[in-house]
């Protein structure tokens, strides 16, 4: 049986406050500061093509768009050092820029996914690129 959105967005919700209670129950037993850390976002690029008023991009005189784009190599390489640590919580593609306007965006969650097997790897776009093929392969890639 098919979920309704309303259904699949309160399920999606559930699972969250669930991880959240997990992750605080345990806090009085956490002795590495490094393990209380539940989101680790990546800001894949310093570029969108919206200027919504609730972001700092909207003022450009704040926050400019910016033609820079994280490489996989640097994805890489915080994926590793998380993968050192023992990482477990969520990875979170976000920030004030457009995911998908960084190119290589696909390759960033495919070589985070092969190092952090087992992490939640989520993204945050505001969608204007999206369609099921872009859909289907950024899953595919490990989303």
């Amino acid at each position: 049986m098919t979920k309704t959105p309303v259904e699949s967005a309160k399920s999606f919700l559930d699972y969250r406050k669930n991880q959240e209670k997990k992750i605080y129950k345990n806090l009085s037993k956490i002795n590495d500061p490094l393990k209380s850390i539940f989101t680790v976002e990546i800001n894949a690029t310093e570029m969108c093509n919206r200027t919504c008023v609730f972001c700092p991009r909207f003022d450009p005189k704040v926050y400019p768009n910016r033609n820079l784009h994280m490489t996989v190599k640097t994805v890489e390489g915080v994926s590793n050092a998380l993968k050192s640590i023992n990482y477990k919580n969520k990875i979170s593609f976000s920030g004030f820029g457009e995911n998908f306007l960084n190119k290589k965006f696909y390759d960033l969650v495919y070589h985070a996914r092969q190092i952090l097997k087992t992490n939640l790897i989520e993204c945050n776009t505001n969608g204007d690129t999206l369609n099921i093929k872009n859909v289907k392969k950024i899953f595919s890639c490990g989303l």
